[in-house]
Protein backbone atom coordinates (compact mmCIF):
# COMPACT_ATOMS: atom_id res chain seq x y z
CA UNK A 1 0.00 0.00 0.00
CA UNK A 2 1.32 3.43 -0.91
CA UNK A 3 2.07 6.12 1.67
CA UNK A 4 -0.63 8.70 2.27
CA UNK A 5 1.80 11.50 1.46
CA UNK A 6 2.46 9.93 -1.96
CA UNK A 7 -1.26 9.64 -2.58
CA UNK A 8 -1.79 13.30 -1.65
CA UNK A 9 0.97 14.38 -4.05
CA UNK A 10 -0.72 12.39 -6.81
CA UNK A 11 -4.09 13.92 -5.91
CA UNK A 12 -2.59 17.41 -6.23
CA UNK A 13 -1.08 16.50 -9.61
CA UNK A 14 -4.38 15.16 -10.89
CA UNK A 15 -6.21 18.23 -9.64
CA UNK A 16 -3.82 20.36 -11.70
CA UNK A 17 -4.58 18.18 -14.76
CA UNK A 18 -8.29 18.65 -14.10
CA UNK A 19 -7.79 22.42 -14.00
CA UNK A 20 -5.99 22.20 -17.36
CA UNK A 21 -8.92 20.23 -18.81
CA UNK A 22 -11.35 22.86 -17.57
CA UNK A 23 -9.19 25.56 -19.18
CA UNK A 24 -9.13 23.61 -22.46
CA UNK A 25 -12.91 23.29 -22.32
CA UNK A 26 -13.29 27.01 -21.70
CA UNK A 27 -10.93 27.71 -24.61
CA UNK A 28 -12.90 25.24 -26.75
CA UNK A 29 -9.60 23.54 -27.63
CA UNK A 30 -10.98 20.23 -28.95
CA UNK A 31 -7.59 18.74 -29.87
CA UNK A 32 -6.19 19.38 -26.40
CA UNK A 33 -9.32 17.95 -24.79
CA UNK A 34 -9.15 14.80 -26.94
CA UNK A 35 -5.45 14.34 -26.09
CA UNK A 36 -6.20 14.81 -22.39
CA UNK A 37 -9.05 12.30 -22.67
CA UNK A 38 -6.68 9.69 -24.16
CA UNK A 39 -4.15 10.37 -21.38
CA UNK A 40 -6.88 10.10 -18.77
CA UNK A 41 -8.01 6.70 -20.03
CA UNK A 42 -4.50 5.30 -19.54
CA UNK A 43 -4.21 7.00 -16.14
CA UNK A 44 -7.57 5.60 -15.06
CA UNK A 45 -6.51 2.12 -16.16
CA UNK A 46 -3.30 2.35 -14.15
CA UNK A 47 -5.11 3.81 -11.13
CA UNK A 48 -7.72 1.09 -11.24
CA UNK A 49 -5.03 -1.61 -11.38
CA UNK A 50 -3.17 -0.04 -8.46
CA UNK A 51 -6.37 0.31 -6.43
CA UNK A 52 -7.26 -3.32 -7.09
CA UNK A 53 -3.80 -4.35 -5.96
CA UNK A 54 -4.07 -2.21 -2.80
CA UNK A 55 -7.53 -3.55 -2.01
CA UNK A 56 -6.42 -7.14 -2.56
CA UNK A 57 -3.78 -6.69 0.08
CA UNK A 58 -6.32 -5.11 2.45
CA UNK A 59 -8.44 -8.22 2.68
CA UNK A 60 -11.62 -9.82 1.46
CA UNK A 61 -14.09 -7.33 2.97
CA UNK A 62 -12.38 -4.34 1.41
CA UNK A 63 -12.00 -6.23 -1.84
CA UNK A 64 -15.71 -6.99 -1.94
CA UNK A 65 -16.57 -3.36 -1.18
CA UNK A 66 -14.15 -2.08 -3.83
CA UNK A 67 -15.48 -4.48 -6.46
CA UNK A 68 -19.06 -3.47 -5.75
CA UNK A 69 -18.25 0.25 -5.73
CA UNK A 70 -16.14 0.05 -8.89
CA UNK A 71 -18.74 -1.99 -10.75
CA UNK A 72 -21.47 0.44 -9.76
CA UNK A 73 -19.43 3.44 -10.88
CA UNK A 74 -18.42 1.66 -14.10
CA UNK A 75 -22.06 0.90 -14.87
CA UNK A 76 -23.04 4.51 -14.32
CA UNK A 77 -20.22 5.81 -16.55
CA UNK A 78 -21.01 3.25 -19.27
CA UNK A 79 -24.59 4.51 -19.27
CA UNK A 80 -23.43 8.12 -19.42
CA UNK A 81 -21.04 7.39 -22.28
CA UNK A 82 -23.68 5.42 -24.18
CA UNK A 83 -26.11 8.28 -23.82
CA UNK A 84 -23.45 10.70 -25.13
CA UNK A 85 -22.68 8.45 -28.12
CA UNK A 86 -26.36 8.17 -28.97
CA UNK A 87 -26.82 11.92 -28.85
CA UNK A 88 -23.68 12.58 -30.91
CA UNK A 89 -25.20 10.52 -33.68
CA UNK A 90 -28.13 12.92 -33.86
CA UNK A 91 -27.46 16.33 -35.36
CA UNK A 92 -30.47 18.20 -34.10
CA UNK A 93 -29.30 21.47 -32.50
CA UNK A 94 -31.90 21.46 -29.72
CA UNK A 95 -31.02 17.89 -28.80
CA UNK A 96 -27.33 18.72 -28.89
CA UNK A 97 -27.92 21.65 -26.53
CA UNK A 98 -29.86 19.43 -24.11
CA UNK A 99 -27.13 16.80 -24.40
CA UNK A 100 -24.52 19.43 -23.54
CA UNK A 101 -26.55 20.50 -20.52
CA UNK A 102 -26.94 16.86 -19.45
CA UNK A 103 -23.19 16.29 -19.86
CA UNK A 104 -22.49 19.35 -17.72
CA UNK A 105 -24.85 18.03 -15.05
CA UNK A 106 -23.13 14.62 -15.19
CA UNK A 107 -19.75 16.33 -14.86
CA UNK A 108 -21.02 18.33 -11.89
CA UNK A 109 -22.29 15.10 -10.30
CA UNK A 110 -18.91 13.44 -10.85
CA UNK A 111 -17.16 16.44 -9.27
CA UNK A 112 -19.56 16.29 -6.32
CA UNK A 113 -18.72 12.60 -5.94
CA UNK A 114 -15.00 13.41 -6.12
CA UNK A 115 -15.41 16.10 -3.45
CA UNK A 116 -17.24 13.60 -1.26
CA UNK A 117 -14.45 11.07 -1.85
CA UNK A 118 -11.85 13.70 -0.93
CA UNK A 119 -13.74 14.54 2.26
CA UNK A 120 -13.99 10.84 3.08
CA UNK A 121 -10.27 10.40 2.42
CA UNK A 122 -9.45 13.38 4.64
CA UNK A 123 -11.63 11.97 7.41
CA UNK A 124 -9.90 8.59 7.10
CA UNK A 125 -6.49 10.29 7.08
CA UNK A 126 -7.29 12.23 10.27
CA UNK A 127 -8.79 9.12 11.87
CA UNK A 128 -5.62 7.14 11.00
CA UNK A 129 -3.38 9.86 12.43
CA UNK A 130 -5.41 9.95 15.64
CA UNK A 131 -5.32 6.14 15.89
CA UNK A 132 -1.54 6.21 15.40
CA UNK A 133 -1.22 8.88 18.12
CA UNK A 134 -3.36 6.76 20.46
CA UNK A 135 -1.18 3.71 19.75
CA UNK A 136 2.00 5.67 20.45
CA UNK A 137 0.53 7.11 23.62
CA UNK A 138 -0.60 3.67 24.81
CA UNK A 139 2.90 2.32 24.12
CA UNK A 140 4.48 5.07 26.20
CA UNK A 141 2.21 4.31 29.16
CA UNK A 142 3.52 0.74 29.44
Amino acid sequence: MRKLSDQLVELASRTAKLEDSVKAAQDKDRQRLEAQKRDLVSTMTATRAQAEQDVASAGAAASSWWTSTRDSADQWFVGVRAKRAEVRAEHDAAKAERAAEDAEIDAADAVDFALYAIDTAEYALIDAALARADALEAGEQR
